[in-house]
């Protein structure tokens, strides 16, 4: 803007000295036609500034070192302008920060929670003198999610997978069922009607659930890069196991927000608490392990080295 401000003031200037040198008429209507650009230009420009709209595009979700890439657009009315756009995009997990002329490859070689926010955004007149602010979007929020990985190997864990089963209280979706015969009161959707069919009698598949009290999983968003990693890359392939195996579990972690808990009953009830992990601060210190809670079976995702 500075620039076209600069050379439209050395056009002035010089057309004034031409006419001031050359005295004739056709110089000063060249002077006055020169003058009145501007406004022909604002008049031209108005209406496509207040109808642009302005736009971020990214991805929602995206796998731990796969490229992921940002885009702005603004869409005008009748009339493109000249513009310029700044989009800034902070690790929520990390608190990395980077700054994007509108549009780049986005941070995705670490997991962690993205927020792109638009930072500046406005376009120019016709002629590029005055300069219009844009309405910025709503701010983009992108998951970065860990690699899932996880060996069944673990102390105590061929416990859990032996454990007795319960009626599941209101019936509803289970991973197991028990077979027996139909009871006055019982759900009719719940009638396994092929094999009554086969036996004579009404027979129910009874959904069933562990009678494990509580599974926990606890960690600590502390550490390197690389740790944070492999600590939510732990936590998600041991949560996708346990769910496998229909036991749910419960997650505690510290995070610079405070201690963070959730009940974890199912694949996209892990997904979101994945991706709440995400997007808190690390802890500034301290551990998990110091709050007291109880447990049928706890495991602690740390560092190879303190990993039980």
């Amino acid at each position: 803007m500075r620039g076209a401000r600069l050379r439209y003031l050395l056009l002035l200037a010089g057309l004034v000295g031409f006419c001031v040198a050359n005295g004739r008429w056709l110089s000063w209507i060249l002077l006055l036609t020169v003058l009145a650009l501007p406004l022909l230009s604002l008049a031209v420009s108005i209406p496509a500034m207040r109808g642009a709209r302005m736009a971020v595009s990214a991805p929602k979700q995206v796998q731990q070192g796969v490229s992921a890439h940002v885009s702005s657009s603004v869409a005008y009315p009748w009339l493109e302008l000249p513009g310029k756009v700044q989009l800034q995009v902070t690790n929520l997990l990390s608190g990395e920060v980077q700054v994007f002329q509108s549009q780049g490859d986005l941070p995705c070689a670490h997991c962690g929670g993205l927020l792109i926010t638009t930072k500046r955004a406005y376009c120019y007149d016709l002629m590029g003198l005055v300069r219009h602010k844009l309405r910025k979007p709503e701010p983009v929020r992108m998951y970065v999610m860990p690699i899932p990985t996880w060996h069944d190997h673990v102390q105590g864990l061929e416990q859990l997978m032996s454990v007795s089963l319960r009626p599941k209280p209101g019936g509803g979706y289970a991973e197991q069922h028990e077979l027996r015969e139909y009871r006055p009161g019982d759900n009719l959707n719940q009638i396994h009607w092929k094999l009554s069919a086969k036996t004579g009698d009404l027979i129910i598949r009874e959904p069933m659930e562990p009678t494990n009290t509580r599974i926990l999983l606890t960690l600590d968003l502390l550490g390197t890069p690389d740790q944070l990693d492999r600590k939510l890359g732990r936590l998600m392939g041991l949560g996708q196991y346990l769910l496998e195996q229909s036991l749910h579990f419960s997650v505690m972690a510290l995070t610079g927000n405070g201690p963070f808990e959730r009940d974890i009953t199912s694949t996209h009830e892990l997904q979101s608490c994945v991706e709440d992990l995400l997007c808190s601060p690390k802890a500034n210190g301290g551990s998990i392990l110091t709050h007291h809670c109880q447990a049928i079976w706890r495991y602690h995702i740390g560092d190879e080295a303190n990993e039980v």
